[in-house]
């Protein structure tokens, strides 16, 4: 009944944590703000995407350059 009068514009709901957990997805993706559902899958993509750059400005990325890209995109992702 609740779910109902949210999409009948009746209600809002009160803790948008409380419904991405309740649909299993995350908040970003409830917000429009990302494709991905789950923060799992955002870890995948992060990995796929940090083992297809090898080079850098001409240069080769090092397992240290990976772990701070992987941080920096990690704590923008948090901060949105």
């Amino acid at each position: 009944m609740t779910y109902s009068y949210w999409e009948s514009g009746k209600r809002n709901p009160k803790n948008i944590q409380q419904i991405a957990k309740f649909f299993n997805v995350s908040t970003d993706y409830l917000l429009g703000n990302s494709h991905i559902r789950d923060k799992i899958q955002f870890d995948e993509y992060l990995e796929k995407s940090l083992d297809a750059f090898k080079y850098f400005d001409g240069k080769p990325m090092y397992d240290e350059d990976h772990e701070s890209f992987r941080n920096l995109l990690k704590n923008r992702k948090l901060k949105r």
